[in-house]
Parts: structure tokens; sequence; C-alpha cells
């Protein structure tokens, strides 16, 4: 077919047009886009406490890898204030499952600030939720306070001047730690934690309201903690038979029978717990006053638990090749974890007894090393003989996340001075060994639970466990984060069911709540590692999302026009192509192209 040179020359000038037209397309699909935009209130306190409300904008755009910019002028914004930032990114990221690294981010202050410190560390968490949420409007919230890698809220000073420069400016409450809730204050919220604080923020929960049934092991939970209550049991009533002494003559028998309760109702978590109690004062109380006659009371004790150490470390080491290279799954890694924090605990007391010289603390502590040697062997005894091919396969996906988490964690603590060089030197060794990844992560889960430990040790600061409220509301929490795990795996961890049991009927009997807090706190530390470990990150592409792009109509007019030209000319172009061959005869060969 023989085309004139008009048509030639109008088919060359269409396909530049169309070339031009996709390298213009191109080049847009590679730039950024504002795609979510809050502003959060920040609380500050100047230099004469006088109370400020600072307006921050955080903003993301797509794509991204995760770069901040900061967005100050004629201001200086502190270095610990920055690392609140990157480290508040990190956490708002693990608790809405997505990658911060999708998008890059701009925060953006009001000029001329000064602003230094990390009490807007929850400020920015809860702006960042909101941002990965992309919230359709910004709350009228203030925020205050830090936040311990286990995600409770802490303490920091000058709340009361915040709280007044929030009404002055207008702000509709504000959040807060609960060392401060006083009921004079009636639009200050505390909050324990994280996921409650965005509660409180925003109205939505970020936890599962619905619990996911998964692969409980239930038969597994009743049989440990029944065998654990009855050989405390038996090991108590035999003593005690055997020296002729009355169980209601000794400190210790109201945490007996309180045992004898509940496992009559079914609670062996609960029963055990007791029973363990009942062991230590009982056997602390006779030993202790005999020790002060004969010296060879915690001379024996020592020998005792050398002799049981040793055991219980080939024990240890055992399950840990099981964990390792067979039966890999959360269960079975919450399990061990327990057990290996119990074992370590062990080891602590003894160590502690070794220390001093009083014979009646000697004794206390031996007992207390003995009393969780055993308490290793039942937390071993819920190991299950299965594996899941997808622990292994979430610990390679998200070892480098834990990682920078951690490590991100320990900047912003020893920007505050938290945390000492030995700490951090303590991380890299585990990091730069030559094990595998998934016993590096073995030996980082006992990492993280001592490092929250240690932090809530710090007494006023992330241990403000003041009222059963904050219990109930930390036990929501901990029970939430158990069913948001095992709706990623498909196992619910012995951590939670057995933290929800004992802190239900623990309030029944009245305990104290600031040991009820200490308890859940830590137990917290073992779900949001486990969290870190089997979130299903949503790791977005620019290939593969389209996002609702927030633009202005200035930009929406000269995007879409050049789009329209082109339109138009290609029609007219293509129009006139068609007309000119269909003015020419048909030829055999323009027959057979219209056919096929």
């Amino acid at each position: 077919m023989k085309i004139d040179k008009t048509i030639k020359i109008v088919a060359f000038m269409f396909l530049l047009l169309l070339v031009l037209s996709q390298t213009s397309i191109i080049a847009e699909t590679t730039s950024e886009y504002l795609v979510s935009s809050v502003n959060t209130y920040l609380l500050a306190v100047t230099d004469s406490n006088v109370g400020v409300v600072v307006n921050v904008t955080l903003q993301a755009y797509f794509p991204g890898d995760g770069e901040v910019d900061i967005v100050e002028k004629n201001g200086v914004i502190g270095e610990d204030t920055l690392y609140s930032i990157y480290y508040s990114l990190r956490l708002a990221s693990l608790v809405t499952g997505i990658d911060y690294k999708s998008y890059n981010y701009k925060i953006i202050f009001p000029e001329e600030i000064d602003l230094k410190g990390t009490s807007a560390t929850l400020a920015f968490t809860l702006g960042f939720i909101g941002l990965f949420k992309n919230i359709k409007y910004s709350p009228k919230i203030g925020a205050t306070g830090v936040v311990a890698p286990n995600l409770i809220v802490g303490n920091v000073s000058g709340i009361d001047a915040k709280y007044y420069a929030a009404l002055r400016y207008g702000l509709d409450y504000v959040i807060g730690p609960p060392q401060f809730f006083r009921f004079s204050l009636r639009k200050y919220i505390y909050a324990i934690d994280v996921f409650n604080a965005y509660n409180y923020y925003s109205g939505d929960k970020i936890l599962p309201s619905i619990q996911v049934m998964g692969k409980l092991c239930i038969k597994h939970l009743i049989n440990a903690f029944n065998y654990s209550y009855i050989n405390l049991k038996k090991s108590i009533d035999q003593y005690l038979q055997r020296h002729n002494i009355n169980i209601y003559s000794i400190n210790g028998s109201t945490y007996y029978f309180l045992a004898n309760k509940y496992y009559s109702i079914g609670d062996f978590y609960t029963a055990a717990s007791y029973m363990f109690r009942a062991y230590i004062n009982i056997y602390t109380s006779i030993l202790a006053r005999k020790a002060i006659s004969d010296p060879k009371i915690p001379t024996l004790l020592k020998e005792w638990i050398q002799h049981n150490l040793t055991k219980t470390k080939d024990i240890i080491e055992n399950y840990e090749t099981l964990l390792l290279n067979k039966y890999y799954n959360i269960w079975n890694f919450d399990v061990f974890l327990n057990a290996y924090i119990r074992y370590s605990q062990s080891k602590l007391y003894y160590y502690a007894g070794n220390n001093v010289t009083n014979p009646i603390q000697k004794t206390e502590y031996y007992v207390l090393s003995l009393a969780r040697m055993q308490t290793v062997n039942h937390w071993l005894k819920l190991f299950i003989n299965k594996s899941d091919p997808d622990f292994l396969a979430n610990i390679n996906d998200n070892y480098d996340r834990i990682i920078d988490y951690i490590n991100i964690s320990l900047t912003y603590l020893k920007s505050m001075n938290y945390i000492g060089n030995l700490t951090i030197k303590h991380f890299k060794s585990i990091v730069n060994s030559n094990q595998s990844n998934t016993r590096k992560i073995l030996y980082l889960g006992y990492y993280f639970y001592t490092l929250n430990q240690n932090l809530s040790a710090i007494r006023g600061l992330f241990d403000l466990f003041i009222s059963p409220k904050t219990i109930i509301d930390l036990n929501k929490t901990i029970n939430g984060l158990g069913y948001l795990i095992a709706s990623e795996t498909g196992y619910l961890a012995p951590t939670m069911l057995t933290t929800i049991e004992l802190v239900k009927d623990y309030l029944i009997e009245g305990e104290k709540t600031y040991d009820l807090g200490v308890l859940m706190s830590m137990n917290l530390a073992i779900l949001v590692f486990e969290l870190m470990i089997t979130r299903q990150y949503m790791r977005l592409s620019s290939e593969k999302t389209i996002h609702t792009q927030i633009v202005s109509s200035h930009e929406l007019r000269y995007d879409i026009l050049p789009a329209i030209i082109t339109l138009v000319i290609g029609s007219f172009l293509i129009g006139y192509l068609i007309g000119k061959i269909r003015n020419k005869p048909p030829t055999l060969e323009n027959q057979v192209w219209f056919y096929t």
C-alpha cells in the first residue's frame, strides 16, 4: 500500500505527540504527591514555666522511602525532639501495620519556634497514626507524654501549665499520662498506652474488637498449669506433714487457700500463681527461722540450686534447639521466652543470695530462685510439636524492621539519659554476632523484655498504674493485641491468655494495682515484640497503588490542560488519516488490513 507524503507527515506528527504524551505521564508517576495531612497540637512549657500550644502539620508524600523533612523558619528544633519524631514514626508504623518507608514526610513547624525535649512524643505518635489512617479531620486535642518501646505512656513535667495553655488555645481535651489525673481537671484524659490514647484521640479503635478464634491450644494451657498447681501444692503438703506443721499457723496460708479456690473453678493459671506465692512465703518463713540457728541451711539450699540450675540450663538449651530447628511457631516462641525469663530470674536470685551475708536474706533469695526454677519447667510443658513455615518467613521479612525499631528506641531513650552505653553495646553485640536471624530474634526478645523492665523500675516514669481503670484499660490492650497476633498467625499467645485470666481474678481479690500494672507492662513487652515478628506490613508500591491525591486547583488545571490539547489534536489527526485512506480505492492489501 502506498501512502502519500502528507499522510506520512501527519502520522509522524501524531506519533511524536504520543511519545511526548507518554513521556509526560511517566515523569508524573515518579513525582511525589501529598496523600495525607494532619495537624497535631504539641504542648510545651517555656523557661519561665508558661504553657504553650504548638500547632504542627504532618504531611505524607507518596511514593517515598521514609525520609523526614523538618520545615522550620527562623527557629530551632532540638536534637532530642528530632529523635522523638523519628521514634514516633516507627511506633505509628508498628501500631497501624503501614510500612513507614512507603512515604516521605514533611513536619512543618510555626515560624520562629524553639523547641526541645521529648514530651511531645505522644502527640507526634497520635499524629502519625492519624496520618497513616488518613483521618478526615485533625482532632482539636493536645497530647503530652513520653512513650516506652512497649507503648506504655510515661510521665513528663509541666503538665499543669500545658493543660491550662490548651484550654486558652481552645482545644477540646488534653491526653496525657495517668500520674497527673485529678477529678477537677475535666478536660484531661489519661491514657496508659498508645492504643488507648488513640482511641481517646480519634474515637477509633486500632485493635480488633472481635475475638479471632485461632489454634488456641487450650488443652496444653490447662495441662501445664494444672501440673504446676499440683506439684507446688504437693511439695508444700509433704514438707508440712514431714515437720508436723499446721498450715494455718504460718505465713502464706492465705495464698494457699486462694490457690485451692481458683483451682476448684478451673482458673488453673491463677491457682498456680497463688500456689507459687504460697510456696515462697511458706518455705521462706520456715527456713529463714531455721537459718538463724543452723548456718547449714543456706549452704544446703545453695548446693541444691547449683545442681538444679545445671539441669535447667540443659533443658532450656534442648528446647531452644527444638524451637529454632524443628517446632518453630509463635506459640512456642512465646512459651520459650516466658520460660527463659524465669530461668534468668532464677539465676539472678541465686547470685543475689550469694552476695549477701545475712542468713535470713540469703535464704529468702535462694527460696525465690528454687521457686522460679520450677516455673521454668511448668511453662515448657506448653510446648507443642508443630511447625509453622510462616513464622520463619515473618522473621526474615521483619528482621530489619525489628532492628530499626529497637535501634531508634535506644537512641530516643539515650537522649533522655534513661539508658547507658552498656545497654546499647549489648544490643549491638547481638546484632553483629554470627548467629542466624532466628536465633538473634530469640535473644532480642529477651533483650526487649529486660529493656522495658528496667524502664519500669524508674519510679514515677512508666509505672503509672494508679487505679483499677488503668489496669482494666491495659488489660483490654493486652487482650486486643493478643487477638491481633492471632489474626496474623492463627495462634493466641499464652502470655495474653494467662494475663487476662490472672488480672481478672487478682482484681476480684483486691491485689494492688501497682503490682498488677508492673506485671502487665512486662507481659505487654512480650506481646509487642511478638507483634513486631508477625506483623504483615502494608508496603505500598507506586506501580500497584492508586492514591487519592491532595492537590490544589491550580495544579489540577495545568496538569489536565496538556492532556486535553493532546486529545483534541490527536483526534483530528486520526480522523484526517482515516479519511485520506478511505478516499483511496481499496486494494487487496487494504482489505486484508481492515479484516485483521
